[in-house]
């Protein structure tokens, strides 16, 4: 120690912070040593630096990024310090929701793995079934936000009425899709028809067969699933019979649509 200068390695053993790492903060300006030898380049550091050094540690040890540390230090009020912890505290937050939703998933797959993993088309024979819906014609991107706000609304209508079915999911039917406009149904099955209203029309949905996959993870991934059943459709010989149809098994809250379980539906007849 020269006159109450501490040397760069004596430093690091007592904030436990690498020698490697107190380089960097001096370059970056987060730590700069109380003093640089002009002829040796070594770095010393005051004992009054200390508390300092245990921040950053601190900062470091609930992975703040450095420009964050930078600003939580250096931050010219207690207000503004407050601001970028809880910054922080949110992006903390925001991964935590990622990971248990991850977690969930993986315990979805262990469970469902025959049909997640394997993306495996399948044949049914579905029956018929009496839906109330609401159609719509709409832009990709106002579908997304007309999709929750339409089920909500047909939940509650078949629900008030006391026609609901149970166990049974909403769904959309795709009468027709472009990159410009779709046409589609938000339909939910009812125990039996009721009166049209002016918005919501019940009727007989077709049952028979259809080529199914269940899909699990984001709605923005369910194009490989039309196009893994036109494969198969095209494989077997067959045709696709009426439009395809997205059974929502499992809607995920808050837009997270990671762990969305969307059954894919899709009628087929046998070719002329």
């Amino acid at each position: 120690m020269m006159h109450g200068l501490i040397s760069i390695g004596r430093f690091a053993e007592i904030t436990r912070l690498s020698a490697k790492a107190l380089r960097l903060y001096d370059e970056i300006g987060l730590l700069r040593p109380a003093f640089v030898d002009p002829d040796t380049g070594y770095r010393y550091y005051s004992i009054t630096q200390l508390p300092m050094a245990r921040r950053i540690r601190l900062l470091r040890t609930i992975d703040m990024p450095l420009e964050a540390i930078h600003a939580v230090v250096h931050s010219p009020t207690p207000r503004a310090t407050e601001e970028h912890l809880r910054a922080h505290q949110e992006r903390i937050a925001a991964r935590i929701a990622r990971d248990q939703q991850a977690l969930l998933l993986l315990q979805l797959l262990m469970d469902h793995q025959a049909d997640d993993l394997a993306f495996t088309v399948q044949a049914k024979d579905l029956p018929a079934r009496c839906v109330a819906g609401i159609r719509y014609r709409a832009t990709p991107e106002e579908e997304s936000d007309l999709i929750p706000a339409l089920i909500a609304y047909l939940e509650d209508y078949a629900g008030e009425l006391g026609v609901r079915s149970p166990d049974e999911p909403p769904m959309r039917i795709s009468h027709s899709f472009s990159q410009q406009v779709v046409d589609s149904e938000i339909a939910v099955p009812v125990c039996r028809c009721c009166a049209d209203t002016e918005r919501v029309t019940c009727r007989a949905l077709e049952g028979g067969p259809v080529a199914s996959v269940m899909h699990v993870g984001p709605y923005a991934d369910l194009w490989a699933v039309y196009w893994a059943i036109l494969v198969w459709v095209q494989e077997r010989g067959d045709e696709p019979g009426g439009p395809p149809r997205e059974v929502y098994w499992l809607r995920p809250r808050d837009g997270e649509t990671i762990m969305a379980r969307t059954e894919v539906q899709w009628p087929v007849h046998a070719a002329q």
